[in-house]
């Protein structure tokens, strides 16, 4: 692997074709965007933009991940939601135009696509292609944003891992990169656990009685599902 701070920057156009909702346009479409876009290395603990600011972008990963947090007037803080790889965060703040209801931070050393708010909002009102892609973004993340939730309110602690699991294995984004039945986590363990409030030692009894039961197999941070239809029963 190259070191952070010389690998080349990609294209914008290049980023945004990775991403499902941006693939479906047009070359042009893209090229459009990308002609608004800027690509930035940022290191892990930056700041993108914190609760209650106006939204600077769109910001689509490349490389690295992103944490999206909400944190309590009490100061207690819980992870919404990771963002890896081809996806992207921040579609409904910008076209909606209000504060951000999160704080969006680099977790680790990541290459990041941004879109300016200003400038996105211009082409989305001249582009109808440009408009259908970000519904499309803003439909899915609606419609995880209610499975979470489901997950969270209506399963065990072990339901909700199994669930987590099987969703992430057929989709490809957030904190987890599919590859056959290979799941590569990138989320530590204590930010996974708090993502599906539970504790982290609960957490890692959890994995380990999968493993013992044959469901999962875990090295080097790659887990491995052995029996698919175990798993979704336990989710289910």
């Amino acid at each position: 692997m190259k070191p952070f701070r010389s690998s080349p920057l990609p294209a914008p156009a290049t980023i945004l074709a990775r991403v499902p909702f941006y693939a479906t346009l047009s070359e042009d479409l893209i090229a459009r965007l990308a002609s608004i876009s800027r690509v930035a290395r940022v290191p892990a603990g930056k700041m993108l933009f914190q609760t209650g600011d106006p939204c600077p972008g769109v910001y689509v990963v490349h490389e690295g991940s992103v944490q999206l947090r909400h944190t309590s007037a009490t100061g207690k803080s819980h992870l919404l939601r990771a963002v890896g790889p081809a996806s992207s965060l921040a579609e409904a703040v910008v076209i909606a135009d209000f504060r951000c209801p999160v704080t969006a931070v680099a977790a680790e050393d990541s290459v990041l696509c941004e879109l300016p708010a200003e400038a996105l909002r211009e082409l989305v009102e001249r582009e109808h292609g440009v408009c259908l892609a970000l519904l499309r973004a803003m439909a899915n993340r609606q419609r995880k944003v209610v499975l979470h939730t489901q997950n969270i309110v209506l399963r065990d602690a072990l339901g909700r891992v199994a669930a987590y699991l099987c969703e992430r294995l057929g989709h490809g984004e957030d904190d987890l990169q599919p590859r056959l039945g290979e799941l590569r986590l990138t989320l530590l363990k204590r930010d996974l656990a708090e993502h599906l409030n539970i504790k982290s030692e609960t957490l890692s009894r959890l994995l380990r009685r999968l493993r013992e039961d044959g469901v999962i197999a875990t090295e080097a941070g790659t887990l491995r599902v052995l029996d698919l239809a175990a798993l979704r029963k336990l989710a289910e």
